[in-house]
């Protein structure tokens, strides 16, 4: 699944793995984003403004001729997409974290869980004094924790907050926004500044398994589902071009995806493990130059889909052949069905 602008407006598109077959599931006016992938692969959860605000919706895919869309929520305050954080399944299927503003909690950025069956939802892991917001949720794969970052106290934190208590605690001050869990669920990576850490839940201990030089950063990450990789994003603040690396679980085996067709781009973002943890798919971003009529030069962004083979990343970096999915400029967002 992947979100397309090529019908003038952001829609959920599906097509296989190979690029083929590329549809609109959505097809409404509206902007419909973010789509999320049910643990069970037959189901695609979005976020749209077709009724004037933004509402959860999920697509359910199995057995109908044509995909049928159900609208989960039905109150104001969902943030749009890519504005607070990724959706989040549950990973029984039954739940989904958004992220909501109420006046009355002083308009803050809540976690807020939805409950899929009756479309109940409550702010999650509230907590009195000064607060600013909770953003980037991650849900751990057993079901019991969740990492989010929290905004408070003038600073960025990574919170861990078990769900059978309700209970959240900060981890780490300063750190960026994206964080990922192990498969198992023991320990959780996430991002400080030009390292990468990885916090063991069993040893309650924290060790940067990556560093880059100054004046990089790290920005986003991913576990693979094997347990063996993880992918990074980083940007050099010289520059503020986007690239990604990967790198072992422990650190090691650092590769740059440095191909020469990545290079010529603003950025290459977005990564996503397919379920065999043998491809990785990612966007990318490049500036091109529109047509006017007058002596005025304007750009606009080109974003499309690609795909690489891990195995090759590793055996031949120097050769390494991203494959191109999409070549319409328009689109984005790519996510794997488990």
């Amino acid at each position: 699944a992947f979100v397309s602008e090529r019908d003038d407006n952001p829609e959920i598109y599906l097509m296989n793995a190979d690029g083929s077959d590329q549809r609109n599931l959505t097809r409404n006016e509206a902007v419909d984003a973010a789509p999320a992938w049910a643990p069970d692969g037959n189901r695609i959860a979005f976020l749209s403004d077709r009724t004037g605000e933004f509402q959860l919706y999920v697509i359910d895919l199995e057995g109908a001729q044509s995909p049928t869309i159900q609208q989960v929520t039905h109150f104001s305050g969902i943030m749009p997409p890519d504005s607070a954080g990724s959706l989040q399944w549950s990973p029984d299927g039954r739940q989904m974290v958004i992220y909501r503003v109420k006046e009355d909690e002083g308009f803050a950025t809540r976690l807020y869980l939805v409950n899929l069956a009756d479309s109940r939802g409550e702010s999650l892991f509230q907590e009195p004094g000064e607060f600013q917001g909770d953003t980037n949720a991650a849900w751990s794969p057993d079901g019991t924790r969740v990492a989010f970052q929290r905004f408070a106290q003038r600073a960025s934190w990574l919170y861990l907050a078990e769900l059978s208590s309700g209970e959240a605690r900060p981890v780490e001050r300063n750190s960026g926004w994206a964080s990922a869990w192990s498969p198992d669920s023991a320990s959780l990576a996430f991002v400080v500044g030009s390292t990468v850490r990885v916090l063991d839940l069993r040893e309650q201990s924290t060790r940067v398994i990556q560093a880059l030089p100054p004046p990089s950063s790290f920005l986003r990450i991913a576990w693979s589902p094997d347990g063996a990789r993880l992918v990074a994003s980083y940007v050099s603040n010289l520059t503020s071009v986007e690239r990604l690396s990967l790198f072992w679980s422990d650190g090691s085996g650092l590769t740059q995806l440095t191909h020469p067709v990545l290079q010529e781009m603003m950025r290459t973002t977005g990564p996503v493990w397919s379920s065999d943890s043998r491809w990785l798919a990612f966007y990318t971003e490049s500036l091109a130059p529109m047509p006017t009529a007058g002596v005025v030069y304007e750009t606009t962004t080109l974003r499309d889909i690609f795909v690489l083979n891990i195995e090759q990343a590793y055996s031949q970096p120097d050769s390494l052949q991203p494959v191109r999915l999409t070549n319409t400029g328009k689109d984005y967002s790519p996510q794997w069905q488990p």
